[in-house]
């Protein structure tokens, strides 16, 4: 398992792992399932560990940062296509309104109803 962590140098260039590139696309490809890290660590046959390790390593960002910042920008933009919050909280599978708000909030500082 150590080695799908290691970074892979070619011609001076740090290249980002090939678990940590999976598990970023396998996000941006589902983050409306909102899954968990569990579930993300299942799919690639790696430990919870491992998959956080890698991904925070590579990228900075923990797995569920990276999944909420993806889930609060698909939110922005369907609130300003005209979506009613509430109406995104479902479509972005939040489990309740108050949860999504708080995230919300504090990811633009302002409430999903307020117009900015």
């Amino acid at each position: 398992m150590a080695g799908r962590c290691k970074k892979i140098s070619s011609n001076g260039v740090i290249k980002k792992t090939e678990l940590s590139l999976a598990i970023k696309q396998y996000l941006n490809e589902n983050h409306k399932k909102n899954p968990s890290v569990k579930e993300i660590s299942e799919h690639f046959f790696v430990s919870v560990s491992t998959a956080c390790h890698c991904f925070k390593a590579d990228f900075g960002i923990s797995i569920k940062k990276y999944l909420i910042e993806k889930k609060m920008d698909e939110a922005k933009k369907l609130i300003e296509k005209g979506e009613s919050p509430k109406k995104v909280c479902e479509k972005l599978n939040y489990e309740n309104y108050t949860t999504f708000y708080r995230n919300y909030r504090k990811h633009f500082g302002v409430s999903p109803s307020d117009k900015e």
